[in-house]
């Protein structure tokens, strides 16, 4: 490709010479004439090349390489994240050596599954162990459960509740209501104590600090009833509703039978 361009400088160069040689002993003016027309072939020379030289360089249509499907990236836009369904993008224009564009439109869809409802079993394993009534002191305006014992499997729901009265279980004198994810209490020292968990766990909270105690909202306790009902249920709840669907017990209070008027014989003392 270089040959003819290098031929042309040679005879540029030859016939510059020349004119050197030809200018020697001649006129201004004809000197500036013999420039000029020199000027002019060369310009002629070099349009006449250029064409050439580019038509040289431009290989022939048939050796022109197309891109491979491996030279070019394929890219990919992901609108939104979850199914993952395509809806085929159109690449019908795409061209070789261009970047294929493959657009995926996706919907978001999240399935929240309701919680289900806790219910009483329909078969009622527990027993519950419990005294019909208590006997206090008819002055007292406090009276303590004796030690209760009940049983069953899973989880159980223990309800007391009575009108005029308060219940206080675990640690005497505090609110004990509690959350967790193995027991909970809800109306301690109210008049609608509700507590489930395991057997042994409600066991250990209504027996806590000597045994359950039930406090007179107004005046004396004496004369006053309430009832414990104790329920299998499918899981942890202290919905009140489901408090007397297993077995209940009626716990009356009662006096010692001794009042104000009660002597007591004297007693001799020896010496």
């Amino acid at each position: 490709m270089l040959r003819p361009f290098s031929f042309i400088v040679e005879r540029l160069t030859d016939i510059s010479e020349r004119f050197s040689r030809g200018l020697q002993g001649r006129g201004r003016g004809a000197r500036w004439l013999i420039r000029i027309a020199g000027l002019a072939v060369a310009a002629l020379a070099v349009t006449q090349l250029i064409p050439t030289l580019a038509d040289e360089a431009t290989p022939p249509p048939n050796e022109i390489l197309l891109p491979s499907a491996s030279d070019s990236d394929s890219v990919v836009v992901v609108e939104g994240t979850s199914s993952g369904e395509s809806t085929g993008g159109d690449n019908s224009a795409v061209t070789p050596g261009e970047t294929q564009l493959v657009t995926y439109a996706t919907t978001e869809t999240q399935t929240i599954t309701p919680k289900e409802k806790v219910r009483a079993k329909e078969v009622q394993s527990s027993a519950l162990r419990i005294p019909a009534s208590i006997k206090v002191d008819p002055r007292s305006v406090t009276a303590l459960l004796p030690l209760i014992d009940l049983s069953g499997e899973g989880p159980l729901l223990a309800c007391v509740s009575g009108v005029g009265l308060r219940f206080d279980s675990g640690r005497k004198g505090f609110v004990d209501d509690f959350e967790d994810e193995s027991y909970l209490i809800d109306g301690d020292l109210t008049g609608a104590l509700r507590i489930s968990g395991s057997a042994a766990q409600i066991l250990g909270i209504v027996n806590a600090d000597g045994g359950l105690r039930v406090w007179a909202s107004t005046g004396k306790v004496v004369g006053q009833l309430f009832s414990f009902s104790l329920t299998a249920v499918s899981d942890l709840t202290t919905e009140s509703e489901l408090c007397g669907s297993g077995n209940t017990r009626q716990v009356a209070i009662e006096g010692l039978g001794i009042g104000l008027e009660t002597k007591k014989g004297g007693v001799q003392l020896n010496r």
